[in-house]
């Protein structure tokens, strides 16, 4: 019985060194053989960048983008924004909207992100974004495009997001194929930007 106790190490020792030595020959084979891989790789997402109110994927092969402040009573007017409610049918006044834009400041500011198109383009090479903050405390992006909806072709403060934060427009990109094979500019910049963009 002693010997019989005696020898159980040895066998399970053995086991052991035969485990490891499989383990390092399967790794070795691994590390020989590039074309062993995973059967899940995970990847990086892209990275997003913040600036200000919004974040987006960059792109460094794309696009440029510069940004710019600017102050609501220099952008926003209750004369325009009256024709365009009547475009668009909801006829609201040019008295509505100058007590709308009586919650900002004259000191209250936006930011207009502009993104340029690094290629050869046909038409816009520029798309743009525009934020400010939601001082008209719109709960829903039904009640912003309601006020500032634009009903005609070719603008640049089209309401595309919002929070309790801030109101995010967009612009559209115009243009008719000129024939010459380049990419609207526009167009892939808005492809691209759109997707990514997130407000605060």
């Amino acid at each position: 019985m002693k010997k019989l106790l005696f020898a159980f190490p040895i066998v399970a020792l053995l086991a052991a060194g035969c485990s490891s030595s499989e383990q390092a020959n399967n790794q070795k084979s691994v590390a020989q053989n590039p074309t062993s891989t995973p059967t899940s790789i995970a990847y990086p997402t892209p990275t997003m960048v913040a600036s200000g109110a919004i974040s987006y994927t960059p792109n460094e092969n794309l696009f440029t983008v510069t940004k710019k402040e600017f102050t609501i009573s220099s952008k926003f007017n209750a004369t325009i924004l009256a024709s365009q409610s009547t475009e668009c049918g909801t006829n609201k006044t040019k008295t509505y909207f100058q007590g709308l834009l009586s919650k900002y400041s004259t000191t209250d500011k936006g930011t207009e992100y502009n993104f340029t198109y690094k290629g050869k383009s046909q038409n816009s090479d520029g798309y743009s974004v525009t934020v400010i903050p939601n001082k008209l405390g719109y709960k829903t992006l039904a009640e912003f495009q309601a006020d500032f909806n634009i009903c005609a072709a070719g603008a640049s403060l089209y309401p595309a997001l919002y929070s309790n934060s801030n109101l995010l427009f967009t612009s559209s990109c115009g243009g008719v194929d000129d024939g010459s094979g380049l990419p609207n500019g526009c167009i892939e910049l808005k492809k691209a930007i759109e997707p990514t963009l997130k407000l605060q």
